[in-house]
């Protein structure tokens, strides 16, 4: 049974947009809660659109991150969601 849970969790770094050290490099630990924070808000227990989602992240973050920084971090946050 450890076999196939580490089996399964390295497919999920594998998988991965970008790993969290990583993530943590390019942006502070607060950028990463609050993102965090609007996307369990807006996906996980809003059931909210992807459209307002998005609008959100990007109002809360308009001088800070550009589009590009918006959907890694959204790739991060969902691929994390689902290999929870």
């Amino acid at each position: 049974m450890s076999e196939l849970f580490i089996l399964e969790n390295e497919r999920a770094k594998l998988s991965a947009p970008i790993q969290y050290e990583e993530l943590v490099e390019k942006y502070s630990p607060d950028i990463i809660s609050r993102a965090s924070a609007v996307h369990e808000l807006y996906c996980v227990s809003g059931g909210k659109s992807r459209d307002l989602y998005m609008e959100r992240l990007a109002l809360e973050f308009k001088d800070t991150l550009g589009r590009s920084d918006l959907d890694l971090l959204d790739s991060y946050l969902e691929h994390r969601r689902w290999f929870k």
